[in-house]
């Protein structure tokens, strides 16, 4: 009713219906889409990433110690503070998220295929150093592109009176990818070391971690530009 005494609400105190089906929604399901393969497709090189730097030579490892896959992960963590707070907003406000966001999965996609082939430079600690410091701040600056503005996205996606909803189904998808992701990764790695006799087998697991993410490419290049901005 439109009384406005205990127990009642006026008809304009309510959100306004737009009339979505918010789970058939095409740009819901793009944004969550995305969200969803952006945490799978981390959580597994994540995960395979310290396994294979940790690993002998002889089965296509770089031979690194605990501490110097840290310090190699730490290099890269360093630059995602100064580059979300300063040059993020920058960048998006010139290209807007959705391209920003296609571009750094594009990145991320290139980095992943080549990172086997640092097994080749794995003789040469000061090549392969450099090459890791580069690896890492790709990656860490592509992590920061591609979760912030994928959050973004699915803000912006999804109709105002559903965007709990909507959040609640991302957030519930990307748990359980989380939760498949480790161990998909050390099964693909324990594959990729029983084929040790085939020529660069080490990137098994890698060719499978690019795949998931030039999926996350294509979802997010089809990501409308009206995505960029809230959802009325």
């Amino acid at each position: 009713g439109s009384q406005g005494g205990d127990g009642f609400r006026l008809e304009s105190d309510l959100p306004p219906e737009s009339g979505v089906v918010w789970f058939k929604d095409r740009q819901v399901i793009l944004g969550v889409s995305a969200y969803v393969l952006c945490a799978f497709m981390f959580i597994l090189l994540d995960e395979l990433f310290p396994m294979y730097a940790s690993a002998r030579r002889d089965v296509g490892g770089l031979g690194l110690s605990s501490t110097q896959i840290g310090l190699v992960l730490s290099s890269g963590g360093f630059l995602s503070v100064p580059y979300v707070l300063l040059a993020y907003p920058a960048l998006t406000k010139r290209v807007g998220k959705v391209r920003l966001s296609a571009v750094a999965s594009l990145i991320f996609t290139i980095i992943t295929f080549a990172t086997p082939l640092l097994s080749y430079v794995a003789f040469n600690r000061a090549l392969l150093w450099s090459c890791l410091v580069l690896h890492s701040g790709g990656r860490s600056l592509t992590a920061s592109t591609i979760f912030t503005s994928t959050i973004i996205l699915v803000n912006n996606a999804s109709p105002p009176e559903h965007l709990g909803a909507v959040n609640s189904m991302g957030q519930a998808l990307s748990s359980l990818s989380r939760a498949v992701g480790p161990a998909m990764g050390g099964l693909l790695w324990s594959a990729a070391v029983r084929l040790r006799g085939v020529p660069c087998h080490q990137a098994l697991p890698f060719v499978a971690v690019g795949v998931v993410s030039f999926a996350q490419f294509l979802v997010t290049r089809a990501c409308p530009e009206t995505m960029n901005r809230s959802r009325k």
